[in-house]
């Protein structure tokens, strides 16, 4: 009877936990412009971008700059974000400071952090294994960074995460969510580098 009872709980704990877990994020807002089509070179992603944006809620979304360069915190003074398309495919990317580089980010198909031929171009397409020291908590989790170029010239980069795990090897978890940030084309005047 008290075997019974015990697996009756924990059939119960693990429909509520799937259940309860997880969330997703709409697909491209509609109010926004139309995405342009994707090239196989990255070609159209070339410009110069505004590092503040906004999020698919209308929310400010996480600075350019950090997002696609080596910088490991936000720097409000960071003003431009300059992606150059190089042969291979690569990006190369520029944080700007008041005219004056600040950060860096590279991203190629040689090193398998570019993926142009995908929807829009992928960039650092991580996936492991996910478990610390004494965590009950073990699963995989995945991000998936893509760019693309909206007919009126702004940036979008969608981000798609993805975690699936279980808690003391017992209790399923997991969730997605989907984001969509849009980054304006920069004004000609803002432009690095410095003269």
């Amino acid at each position: 009877m008290r075997h019974s009872m015990l697996l009756a709980r924990a059939v119960a704990a693990l429909l509520v936990l799937g259940a309860a877990s997880g969330c997703t994020r709409p697909n491209y807002p509609s109010a926004w412009t139309a995405l342009d089509r994707p090239s196989e070179d990255c070609s159209r992603l070339q410009g110069r971008y505004l590092d503040a944006g906004e999020r698919d809620d209308g929310a400010a979304a996480p600075s350019l700059s950090l997002l696609l360069t080596d910088r490991e915190r936000e720097d409000p003074a960071v003003d431009v974000v300059e992606i150059a398309v190089e042969p291979g495919p690569s990006l190369h990317v520029t944080a700007y400071r008041e005219g004056r580089p600040v950060a860096e980010g590279h991203y190629s198909a040689a090193a398998e952090t570019l993926d142009c031929a995908a929807d829009g171009a992928v960039l650092e397409d991580y996936s492991g294994m996910s478990r610390g020291r004494g965590n009950p908590i073990a699963g995989y989790e995945g991000e998936r960074k893509a760019l693309h170029r909206a007919v009126d010239g702004s940036l979008v980069v969608e981000r798609a995460w993805t975690t699936v795990g279980m808690i003391y090897f017992m209790f399923p978890i997991g969730g997605s969510e989907r984001s969509w940030w849009r980054y304006p084309a920069a004004d000609a005047s803002l432009r690095g580098p410095a003269q």
